[in-house]
C-alpha cells in the first residue's frame, strides 16, 4: 500500500470572528510516513497550527500529481457548521443541545421614561415632580419633567440541536412570551423576555446516509431592567401615579390581570429548560 507525505507548501490558514478554514496537501509516496485524514477528524497536532483543532476535516479532492501513478489529495478543514466558536475551546460538543462554545450576541441600550410634573393643589402657580427633590437650597420641590433611563436590550443564544426540532418547539413554545422566574444568565428574575427563536436546518458534511441533520437554532430575548428601591423589576413593573387627598405618590408597581388577581401581564418560568 503506497504511503503518503504532507506537502508543506500546500498547508494554508483563514481564521476569523465568525469560524475558519485551513488546508493540507497530500501526495502517494512510497517511503512516505504521514496519514491522509479522515472524514471530521480533527486539526492534528502535527500540523503546524494545532491549537486550531475546532477545525475538522470536511472535504478531499484527489487529483493526478505530476506522474501518471502519483496522486495528490487537497484535504479541506472548516469550522463546526455553527454560527461562531470559541478558539480556547478544542472540545467538538456532540450533546442535544450545543451552546457552551458559541458566542452570545448581546445588544445593550436605554429606554427613556419622562415622569412628568402634577399640579400641587395646595398652590395652584406651582407644579412639582412627587418622585425627586433638589439636591441643594430651601425649596427641593422639582417643577420640571425629569427623563430617566431604563437599561434594555437584546440577547442572542444560539444552539445546536440533533433533536427532531418538533421535540424543541415543544419545549419552547409554552415558554414564548414569559419572562425569567430566576436569575438568567446574571439578569435578575423578572427582566429576560423570551421572544421565540428561529431554526434552520443543517447537515453534517459527507455523503448519501453519512450526512447528520440537525438545527442551528437562535434564541431571541429581550431584557428590561427597573431600578427598584430595593432590588430590580423588569417587564412586570410600570411607573403608578396616585393621589390620596394632597398627596401624589409615584413609583413603580406591577399590574395583574384583574380576572383572576394574581397573574401578572408576563408569567413566570425557567428559561433554563430552553437548555437543558
Amino acid at each position: 500500500m503506497a504511503g503518503y507525505r504532507e506537502l508543506a507548501e500546500g498547508y494554508t490558514l483563514d481564521v476569523t470572528e465568525q469560524g475558519g478554514m485551513a488546508q493540507r496537501v497530500f501526495i502517494t509516496d512510497a517511503a512516505g510516513t504521514d496519514t491522509l485524514p479522515t472524514y471530521g477528524q480533527v486539526f492534528s497536532t502535527e500540523a503546524p497550527d494545532s491549537n486550531y483543532a475546532f477545525l475538522r476535516m470536511r472535504r478531499i479532492v484527489k487529483t493526478i500529481y505530476g506522474k501518471q501513478d502519483v496522486f495528490k489529495y487537497t484535504c479541506h478543514y472548516s469550522s463546526p457548521n455553527m454560527s461562531v466558536y470559541n478558539p480556547n475551546d478544542d472540545t467538538i460538543h456532540i450533546g442535544t443541545k450545543d451552546y457552551d462554545n458559541l458566542q452570545t450576541s448581546m445588544q445593550f441600550g436605554g429606554e427613556v421614561i419622562t415622569l412628568d410634573v402634577e399640579k400641587d393643589s395646595s398652590n395652584t402657580d406651582k407644579f412639582k415632580n412627587p418622585t425627586f427633590k433638589w439636591e441643594t437650597g430651601t425649596d427641593t420641590t422639582v417643577r420640571v419633567p425629569v427623563p430617566i433611563l431604563i437599561p434594555s436590550g437584546s440577547f442572542i443564544i444560539p444552539l445546536k440541536v440533533t433533536d427532531d426540532i418538533a421535540t424543541f418547539n415543544g419545549i419552547a413554545l409554552p415558554i414564548l412570551g414569559r419572562v425569567n422566574d430566576a436569575t438568567f444568565k446574571g439578569f435578575p428574575a423578572q427582566t429576560v423576555l423570551y421572544t421565540g427563536h428561529t431554526a434552520i436546518e443543517s447537515y453534517d458534511d459527507g455523503e448519501g446516509a453519512a450526512q447528520a441533520k440537525f438545527w442551528n437554532v437562535e434564541l431571541q430575548f429581550s431584557f428590561r431592567i427597573v431600578p427598584l428601591q430595593s432590588g430590580y423589576g423588569g417587564w412586570n413593573h410600570f411607573i403608578r401615579r396616585y393621589k390620596t387627598g394632597d398627596t401624589i405618590t409615584e413609583g413603580w408597581d406591577r399590574i395583574l390581570f384583574n380576572i383572576t388577581g394574581t397573574k401578572p401581564i408576563y408569567q413566570l418560568a425557567d428559561l433554563n429548560d430552553l437548555l437543558a
